[in-house]
């Protein structure tokens, strides 16, 4: 039994889209801003990296002081490896650090608006034109970490909680 064949416009995406990689026990949701939808969607827009705002809400009930996400694209550069952007928010220090009373978290049910990087953006365009990169169809958001002040956070791909049991695990005598 086979199935139909698809043209190559329909297994090509109309619009670009964004893939959301982040476990669903971390406790954040992330879209693109609302004002923005339609300039990231358009796999036309040169300027699209420029226009990309990504809006992160809290959804748990601990506040987070750290945020670090990444952005990877469906674009190869030409040594093979896939173009990517990070994204991070506070102090990028080990995810199991302490609060201090002037970091500023994103407290429960608040947001935060993220934009790629003004460098970052600046050397995508001029290696983008030297290489003759084609403009991203798909972006996944994957989650590097988040620390919630307390001594914990969340770490990685899979979202696996630091610190881990294990670290507090005493030999067997």
């Amino acid at each position: 039994m086979g199935g139909i064949a698809q043209t190559p416009e329909e297994q090509s995406p109309k619009e670009r889209v964004l893939e959301n990689k982040i476990p669903s026990h971390v406790p954040i949701s992330v879209k693109i801003k609302k004002e923005k939808e339609t300039a990231f969607k358009d796999l036309n827009n040169k300027k699209w990296a420029h226009d990309f705002e990504l809006e992160v809400t809290n959804t748990g009930n601990k506040p987070i002081y750290s945020l670090s996400l990444m952005l990877v694209t469906d674009v190869k550069g030409a040594a093979g490896f896939s173009i990517v952007a990070p994204l991070s928010y506070g102090k990028l220090g080990k995810l199991t650090d302490l609060a201090v009373p002037d970091d500023v978290p994103i407290k429960p049910g608040e947001t935060y608006v993220f934009k790629i990087h003004p460098g970052q953006l600046a050397a995508w365009d001029a290696i983008a034109a030297k290489e003759h990169r084609p403009f991203p169809k798909k972006i996944q958001v994957k989650l590097e970490g988040v620390s919630f002040g307390d001594g914990t956070g969340l770490l990685g791909n899979d979202g696996e909680a630091i610190p881990h049991a294990s670290w507090f695990a005493r030999p067997k005598s």
